[in-house]
């Protein structure tokens, strides 16, 4: 069987704020660790469990990335654009930028794409992929 994972599964898992429903998590983890089934995750929900992290449970933007990391570095999920999702990760630690501004620049570059938008703070990245309408 394969599931895609929701945003709440990571949060259980990674602040264990209801015991019990980690426990769920843990127990399905542990078959995805089996091979017994699959498990994926989108960059979408990579970016809302980094923000829920950071604005519910007032985590600082290094304790949330390395939390992120522990997802992404299983070798049990299939994170989708993991390459990307990585890049996006490492520009985050180091600019003020919002995450989803980065996964969506590195998401462009890769695909050798433009960005349409009136955010200056893309102009902070190389190469430059930002046009104004």
């Amino acid at each position: 069987m394969t599931y895609y994972v929701d945003t709440n599964i990571f949060i259980r898992y990674l602040t264990e704020d209801v015991p019990q429903q980690t426990d769920l998590v843990e127990k399905r983890f542990q078959q995805a660790k089996q091979g017994q089934i699959n498990l994926i995750v989108t960059e979408f929900t990579i970016a809302e469990v980094l923000y829920v992290l950071q604005s519910f449970y007032k985590m600082d933007k290094n304790q949330a990335v390395v939390k992120i990391q522990t997802i992404i570095s299983t070798s049990w999920i299939d994170i989708k654009q993991k390459e990307t999702v990585l890049e996006a990760l490492l520009l985050y630690k180091t600019l003020n930028i919002d995450f989803v501004d980065l996964l969506n620049w590195t998401i462009t570059k890769k695909h050798k794409a433009k960005i349409l938008s009136f955010d200056k703070d893309f102009d902070k990245l190389i190469p430059k992929l930002r046009f104004e309408p």
